[in-house]
């Protein structure tokens, strides 16, 4: 079956476009394409349930549109998740399983080396390291906003974060992610300011920040290299190193609210979730004195 043409996808999408973000109705063109592809039924994987939930929101979406004729799959249906994980309520949760953090050890060599590294990629890692911040976010940044931040006496740039959320942050502070920050820039000093970072890591206009698109692959892929370089252990993923800058907060000292500050999440009950290595590891410190 084909999904449907480009010209209609296109006159959806720009009627999506005025009600739902731009973020939602470039992810309901997709999931729509990838239903018909696959017949409503998503290839196998962990988050088969999830799939199946968002191809029956972009088929409902489509239908409510009506301009486009009826779609060649019947509605997705979402199974019981109790049934198809075996009867139980829910997994456990991986992080309780294995931790994610870098050992301080892979992190700092991994920093040493992207530093030593140079490029755009390379360098949007280490922004990543130094701060916490989501790769998109970073890629989303517009390279003049940086240049004029770590101009300014207090280095406020505005972020727009997941979810197009426009977010105050300061590129200043003398530290080590200020040299973090300034690395980038020195990397992208052949874009043009209009240009966001994925852009400049791109090396051309119109490129996307968004997850599986080239700006956020060549910094995954430069991670992968840098990592087998280091004989780095675990899987190499970005969002590690975000757990790792909330764990080493954690441990020098930083109250459950600076994290929440740091890591830029509207709730205290996401920053809890980062902090359960942070409080095994304390425990294991306190119960160290023991004896």
């Amino acid at each position: 079956m084909k999904p449907p043409s480009d010209e209609k996808l296109e006159a959806f999408r720009r009627w999506a476009l005025k009600r739902y973000s731009d973020r939602s109705t470039r992810k309901l063109v997709a999931d729509l394409r990838a239903c018909v592809q696959y017949d409503g039924e998503p290839p196998e994987s962990a988050q088969r349930v999830k799939r199946l939930r968002d191809y029956r929101w972009a088929w409902d979406v489509w239908q409510a549109w009506g301009g486009g004729g009826k779609v060649a799959v019947p509605r997705p249906v979402v199974p019981d998740v109790r049934k198809v994980l075996g009867g139980r309520r829910s997994r456990e949760p991986k992080r309780l399983r294995v931790a994610v953090s870098f050992e301080r050890a892979d992190y700092d060599e991994l920093v040493r080396r992207a530093e030593a590294d140079g490029t755009a990629p390379a360098c949007v890692l280490l922004v990543i390291a130094r701060t916490g911040l989501r790769v998109g976010d970073v890629l989303r940044t517009p390279v003049g906003a940086l240049r004029e931040g770590v101009k300014r006496a207090d280095g406020v740039v505005t972020l727009v974060v997941k979810g197009e959320k426009p977010t105050v942050y300061s590129v200043r502070g003398g530290g080590l992610a200020e040299k973090a920050w300034r690395a980038l820039l020195e990397s992208l000093r052949a874009a043009p300011s209009g240009w966001t970072v994925a852009e400049g890591v791109m090396e051309q206009a119109g490129a996307s920040a968004e997850a599986g698109q080239g700006a956020y692959e060549r910094v995954r892929r430069a991670l992968e290299r840098l990592g087998a370089d280091a004989d780095v252990s675990g899987r190499l993923h970005l969002h590690r190193f975000r757990r790792s800058v909330a764990v080493y907060l954690a441990a020098a000292g930083a109250t459950e609210a600076q994290i929440q500050s740091a890591m830029i999440h509207t709730s205290p009950a996401t920053t809890r979730g980062y902090m359960d290595e942070a409080r095994a590891l304390e425990s294991a410190r306190l119960l160290g004195r023991i004896g």
